[in-house]
């Protein structure tokens, strides 16, 4: 993606801090652009934009400066979005896996969009309802197939890409541990196709520091920060990942972490998840979302923020059990007036994700609640529950 002759690169040379550069151009749209250095053998990533009928101020900070004025920046940038009444609405869906017979069905009804033709029918759209649309995606988007170094090992058709940007896919997490599966030039082409379809994207499958895990969207001016973890292939670098939550509390007016981990179907976590998740929330996060598992586990609500352990799948060929079978989507409403959780059960019929209703959707809810914080029953029944 060319970047316009008015923006300019800037660079801040520090051993302690990686590149991060966010401009604001004055045109006819706003453009917010995120620079980021990755570790010498990663392929880099040049930029994520998002672009909105807005115009701003022209943005150039150090990441040092926006780290040391967090609690300042948050408290304005807070006091900012409520004072005009604005809402934000994120959605969150689970793991998507386009390998295996989820490839084939699509081969087989020559259609890219089969996955999504129950939740995004003809008239309406599950994600066009919502602000943002995030999702898990559970490998490599290439051409290129390495002989299998693991059991399983995935690849997805380029041609995913504009799939999930014209479906309505606002961003994807690569922090998993399939994002790797076909090498570094795998990791490159899932890099490229996804850029070339403008789709951004955020996390890797072992790099743990800001320069990677993170990008920024924006809404009417309101920016929110999207950080990507896993830890189910190796163990989380718990002070690079500090850094990057304090640096995305810092840039952004919300931060949304969406990690990979936990134990593969079950339905609660344990406590080293507990205690992390916690640890995030501290740090200045304003929700956890969690993947991995393939089933829907337990949620809760620490100091008022969202903890949703694990989503389930959401496209996915686990058609070998009730649970694999059925999955959740979340949504996040965040404004002046009222901050909730809407508690949307799925389930999958041959790769194809729908939203359940009626006696299905409530048996889902219900068991649910049975597996959360009993404080939230009633709420999780009802299907929203109320941060505030």
């Amino acid at each position: 993606m060319a970047i316009p002759s008015t923006v300019k690169k800037s660079a801040f040379s520090s051993l302690k801090l990686n590149l991060i550069i966010l401009v604001g151009v004055i045109l006819e749209f706003t453009i917010i652009i995120g620079v980021y250095t990755y570790p010498e053998d990663t392929p880099t990533l040049d930029l994520i934009v998002t672009i909105h009928d807005q115009k701003i101020k022209t943005v150039s900070t150090s990441a040092e400066s926006l780290v040391q004025n967090t609690s300042i920046s948050k408290a304005v940038n807070k006091a900012w979005f409520t004072s005009s009444d604005r809402t934000v609405k994120f959605l969150f869906i689970g793991d998507m896996m386009f390998d295996r017979r989820v490839a084939e069905r699509m081969r087989t009804t020559n259609s890219f969009n089969y996955p999504f033709d129950k939740i995004c029918g003809k008239e309406k759209c599950l994600f066009d309802e919502w602000d943002f649309t995030i999702a898990n995606l559970e490998g490599p988007v290439t051409a290129k197939r390495l002989p299998p170094v693991k059991d399983l090992d995935f690849a997805f058709d380029p041609k995913i890409a504009q799939v999930l940007k014209t479906t309505g896919i606002d961003a994807v997490s690569l922090a998993n541990n399939h994002a790797s599966d076909q090498g570094r030039a795998g990791l490159s082409d899932t890099y490229k196709n996804l850029k070339s379809a403008g789709v951004p994207f955020f996390g890797d499958e072992v790099a743990d520091d800001s320069s990677i895990s993170t990008a920024i969207l924006e809404k009417d001016s309101t920016r929110i920060a999207l950080v990507g973890f896993n830890v189910t292939d190796n163990p989380l670098d718990e002070k690079a990942a500090k850094d990057s939550v304090l640096k995305a509390t810092a840039m952004a007016d919300f931060t949304m972490i969406f990690i990979h981990w936990g134990q593969e179907y079950t339905a609660k976590p344990n406590q080293d998840q507990i205690k992390l998740a916690h640890e995030f929330l501290d740090w200045g996060a304003d929700a956890v979302i969690g993947s991995h598992p393939h089933w829907m586990q337990s949620i809760e609500v620490y100091n008022g923020k969202p903890i949703v352990y694990s989503l389930g799948n959401f496209i996915f060929d686990q058609d070998w059990s009730v649970e694999t079978n059925y999955g959740l989507t979340v949504g996040l409403s965040f404004s002046d007036k009222l901050n909730r959780l809407d508690l949307m059960p799925i389930k999958i019929i041959n790769s194809q994700p729908e939203l359940l209703t009626g006696t299905e959707r409530q048996t889902r809810l219900d068991h649910l609640s049975e597996i959360s914080d009993k404080t939230l029953a009633e709420q999780i029944e009802k299907g929203i529950v109320d941060l505030k």
